[in-house]
């Protein structure tokens, strides 16, 4: 911001840059305006960009495969731009309210032997540096057998 903007005599407004640069938490911005003795203050508050994680595209395992009890099931997906981390959630219901995995991992894979003899889903969203999580991905369903 200019440290200060004149209003030309007769004017009411007048146009002026301010240059502006990412901030990372909430920022107060004090603004002043005086004229003839009086003056009157205004605060604004600088937000950080709200930016939503895209969500990762499952690799592995393909929809509906099957593996044998105490099999080593890879679970693999895409890497997110800005992800800091990843969540993978297993459960034996699609709507996952009681996930039997819940993790955070840090690279883009996860692996598992002791999985229960079931059907079950799986789903993974990335977490930025904040632990904002984005969206989650599509969800797969395979099965131990």
């Amino acid at each position: 911001m200019p440290a200060s903007v004149t209003i030309a005599a007769g004017a009411i407004s007048t146009i002026f840059t301010a240059t502006t640069t990412p901030v990372t938490a909430q920022t107060p911005i004090t603004l002043t305006a005086a004229w003839s003795g009086v003056s009157r203050t205004a605060t604004l508050t600088v937000n950080p960009a709200s930016t939503t994680l895209a969500a990762p595209s499952l690799v592995s395992p393909a929809n509906d495969a099957r593996f044998n009890a105490g099999q080593t099931i890879t679970f693999d997906w895409s890497d997110v731009a800005g992800a800091a981390n990843y969540t993978i959630q297993i459960d034996d219901q699609s709507t996952f309210p009681s996930p039997l995995v819940n993790q955070t991992v840090t690279p883009s894979t996860y692996q598992r032997s002791t999985l229960p003899v079931t059907r079950m889903w799986f789903r993974v969203r990335a977490n930025d540096s904040s632990g904002t999580p984005g969206a989650w991905s599509a969800v797969r369903r395979f099965e131990v057998r």
